[in-house]
């Protein structure tokens, strides 16, 4: 901008001296001494703010100023190359930078546009992206929402690595972090099924998801095992033969059990997340929300729509059972009074 506005003076000096030549030209042709209409102060202080405009221009070429919460890869125009990290105006002598924010947000929300936007100098460091279908160990599908922070090294050697490697936040955001952000969400899924999740697992898979974000996914095997309920499930509603309750359900099912592999010293095993080898660690990551497909949500109605009239139905045995034994108690009370009263008729007539 400074150098445009230095040529725009220029060229403004430039026609006021030519409009000088002629117009000193038309005077000794015509024999007038006219004086011209343009003082000399005025070019004096064009040809000053040119000089300023000049040396603003330069200014910015040579220095740049480097905002909070950035880190700058600086190459110079000499071929040296270093890492800017402190607040202010720092030399880099007519050559390139690049801005890379100290955090970088990856996340999937209902209020993410359905893209990645990576960021540059004016916007913030961010990979918005619509809710993720994952799937559950129990073959349920859910829309998931999480938000991870990653936090980019600071030290010269390890940043100037990680520069050399992705050159720009935007691949690093578009081939390593996403990426990686996906998978290992797609990952904890498998680990647990959807009835586990919302019969309080929830804060076991945030916790999950944040250690394997941190220090990579486990290597897991998945097996199928048959089981078979030992205790027998009967009718409750029967409370008049509570003995001879009849049987129901099928007392055997197919359940799916993920075990995590571990090494020689007892470890788990894990495949590690390629980035941390550049010194980039994850600051914080979070399940903010967990939408499962409308069929199970009915499954799950259903069920504890059953649970309720089992409940109910349990609670109308023991009453009837309460109203059988007042009634038998109410009846031995009878009895009681009549043979009382019997007994003092006896005791009368005898006496």
């Amino acid at each position: 901008m400074w150098i445009l506005l230095a040529l725009t003076t220029i060229l403004v000096i430039v026609g006021l001296s030519v409009w000088k030549i002629q117009h000193s030209n038309r005077n000794k042709r015509l024999g007038e001494d006219n004086e011209f209409p343009v003082p000399d102060g005025v070019r004096l202080a064009l040809t000053g703010l040119t000089v300023l405009f000049i040396g603003l221009g330069a200014f910015n070429k040579i220095w740049f100023y480097a905002e909070p919460g950035y880190i700058y890869h600086v190459r110079t125009i000499l071929g040296q190359e270093r890492v800017v990290d402190d607040v202010g105006y720092s030399l880099y002598l007519f050559g390139r930078k690049n801005a890379w924010k100290k955090a970088i947000t990856v996340q999937a929300d209902n209020n993410s546009a359905d893209g990645i936007n990576a960021e540059d100098e004016e916007s913030a460091a961010s990979v918005s992206l619509p809710p993720q279908n994952i799937m559950f160990l129990d073959q349920v599908d859910a829309d998931a929402m999480a938000t991870v922070r990653f936090r980019l090294p600071t030290d010269q050697e390890t940043f100037l690595k990680m520069a050399h490697e992705y050159r720009t936040p935007e691949n690093l955001l578009r081939v390593a972090l996403t990426p990686a952000f996906l998978e290992t969400l797609q990952a904890t899924g498998s680990l647990m099924s959807a009835e586990d999740y919302y019969s309080g697992g929830r804060t076991e898979f945030i916790n999950e998801f944040e250690n394997q974000m941190q220090q990579g996914s486990y290597l897991v095997k998945r097996e199928e095992v048959a089981s078979s309920s030992v205790k027998i499930q009967t009718a409750e509603a029967d409370a008049s033969h509570p003995e001879s309750q009849a049987e129901f359900g099928d007392q055997s099912r197919t359940v799916f059990i993920v075990k995590k592999q571990h090494g020689s010293d007892g470890q788990p095993l894990r495949k590690v997340q390629k980035f941390t080898l550049y010194g980039i660690s994850v600051h914080e990551a979070r399940i903010t929300d967990m939408r499962p497909n409308d069929k199970f949500v009915e499954r799950m109605q259903l069920k504890q729509k059953a649970s309720a009239d089992r409940a109910i139905a349990r609670e109308q045995r023991i009453q009837e059972e309460e109203q059988r034994l007042l009634a038998v108690a109410r009846g031995d009370r009878e009895v009681a009074e009549r043979q009382a009263a019997m007994k003092v008729e006896q005791i009368e007539l005898t006496t």
